[in-house]
């Protein structure tokens, strides 16, 4: 697929209430991983299980080898819960919402003429700077309706909205790592998955990989969650 310098949406929106439909973003990268993946795109990367047809992957691909296999439990309203999130996740890695990677849409099926949560996919790459990371370990937040077969990875960029807010501690070292939906089941840490030892690996706009913790991508360091809309509006975003 030809994106024309944009990176690849995370998924394609009808209307404002349909919005998560495929081809994701973890679908199309598949063959840029070795394994074709047509339509209807049975394969996603980083998936950890469960499989099948009643699940959103045929086979478990390219997972992080720290995280456990998830189990038809952990997607559910009645998952189990820890105080850092579910326990196992079936994708095992996600994108920087919505900076770098948003939803889109047909031009006749956005509202108004805004350059970012509007559908129109994500952002420009050569005008995302070299620091700002794209994607990372993450949570799949399987306690949502739209998202009820663990299809979603999306890791809030906090300068995007009030409501993401880092201002809930989860680990407990003083620096505010969460946005409060956890507080109503959602996953901690925005998203983000620090399965190795408060710290994770992130991808960055430059095609480097670095291991951050915990404590450095909740206090933004070196800008690596990009511009967003709390920055100056919708001209702030990579568009």
């Amino acid at each position: 697929m030809d994106y024309d310098s944009l990176l690849p949406p995370y998924g394609y929106a009808t209307s404002a209430s349909n919005y998560h439909n495929p081809p994701l973003w973890d679908q199309v990268v598949m063959p840029y991983m070795g394994k074709e993946n047509p339509e209807p795109w049975r394969f996603l990367f980083g998936w950890n299980g469960p499989t099948g047809p009643n699940w959103a992957s045929d086979q478990i691909f390219m997972p992080c080898p720290s995280n456990a296999q998830a189990l038809e439990s952990d997607i559910s309203y009645t998952r189990k819960q820890t105080p850092d999130g579910v326990d196992r996740t079936p994708l095992n890695y996600g994108i920087n919402y919505f900076s770098v990677v948003g939803y889109y849409a047909p031009p006749h099926l956005r509202s108004g003429n805004c350059k970012a949560g509007c559908f129109n996919g994500s952002a420009i790459i050569e005008k995302t700077d070299p620091g700002v990371f794209v994607a990372a370990d993450a949570k799949a937040d399987c306690g949502t309706s739209r998202c009820g077969r663990g299809t979603c990875t999306e890791i809030y960029n906090p300068n995007n909205s009030v409501a993401w807010r880092l201002t809930i501690d989860v680990d407990m070292d003083g620096i505010p790592d969460t946005i409060r939906s956890v507080m109503l089941g959602g996953t901690g840490h925005a998203g983000f998955n620090p399965i190795h030892k408060k710290s994770g690996n992130f991808l960055f706009q430059d095609g480097s990989v670095h291991r951050v913790q915990t404590r450095d991508w909740a206090q933004n360091l070196n800008g690596m969650w990009g511009r967003g809309l709390l920055d100056g509006g919708d001209n702030a975003v990579y568009k």
